[in-house]
């Protein structure tokens, strides 16, 4: 006998595929019914992933205020050093500097203030009462602003006696755009490692005589074999002429070739510095 399933009274599970109604020969005459239930899997199309969320179009990374043209530079004593005030700004994603003020600062035990002249960008005002003790102030604002790298000021100084590193760094106190709203958050500042030389010599120099000759080249074979030189700090120093970072038998013959006029080493007779730490 077969027996189907009253939708009425008995709905369908709506993840059943089937039902099957059976009668067993075993049970005879005892209806079985055997639900077989098998689970309907719907696949799920994947919808759109969300992805990193970056600077939104126009957002603004950085403007840096950068001292000097690189992050270091070596001069000697007495000689100036010419600093550009540069704005990069490169990963400013379109946002437009129109104004700026700030401060640079060094050490007036190192550097003398010679001036702080205007660049191409805007207008300047500075402020250099401060100057002996190593601090100027400076303001440049522009009608339109500006999206390229500029550059603001030039500042001077000149080199005392005292050797070594200093640092000459520039602070920012306001910035803005064209529209005048602020974004001093986001302008940023580079400084400069400046270092103080003194020459010490002259490459082939080995004896320390000023001159360049035959006696320089016989000291240098005889500190490149190992025996003793009248001058070890002139021959450590200047013998160097090939500037392969090391004093031997090739230096001791460029400088002899130089001593008789034939051509040798670039490098011979050009000063050299104490080195920065």
């Amino acid at each position: 006998m077969r027996s189907t399933a009253d939708s009425a009274t008995s709905p369908i599970h709506p993840f059943a595929s089937a039902v099957v109604a059976s009668t067993s020969r075993a049970t005879r005459g005892r209806a079985v019914v055997a639900l077989l239930v098998v689970p309907f899997v719907t696949a799920v199309e994947p919808g759109p992933r969300a992805m990193p969320r970056g600077p939104a179009p126009g957002g603004v990374a950085a403007i840096v205020l950068e001292v000097g043209a690189t992050p270091a530079s070596q001069t000697l004593t007495g000689a100036q050093l010419a600093l550009p005030l540069t704005l990069d700004m490169s990963a400013a994603a379109g946002t437009a500097l129109a104004s700026v003020s700030g401060t640079v600062t060094w050490d007036p035990a190192r550097w003398t203030f010679v001036s702080l002249s205007a660049g191409p960008f805007g207008t300047l005002t500075s402020n250099t009462a401060n100057s002996a003790a190593g601090s100027v102030g400076f303001a440049t604002f522009d009608a339109n602003g500006t999206t390229t790298n500029q550059t603001l000021a030039t500042l001077t100084l000149q080199a005392k006696t005292t050797l070594g590193n200093t640092n000459v760094a520039a602070a920012i106190t306001a910035a803005g755009d064209a529209l005048g709203v602020s974004i001093s958050s986001i302008v940023t500042t580079r400084a400069q490692t400046a270092c103080i030389n003194a020459a010490i010599g002259v490459y082939g120099d080995a004896n320390g005589d000023a001159a360049v000759n035959i006696i320089d080249a016989q000291q240098i074979a005889r500190f490149s074999v190992g025996l003793g030189v009248g001058n070890l700090s002139a021959t450590q120093n200047n013998g160097d002429v090939t500037a392969d970072g090391v004093v031997n038998i090739v230096d001791a013959q460029q400088v002899a070739r130089f001593s008789v006029g034939l051509s040798a080493a670039a490098r011979i007779t050009t000063q050299v510095l104490s080195t920065c730490p």
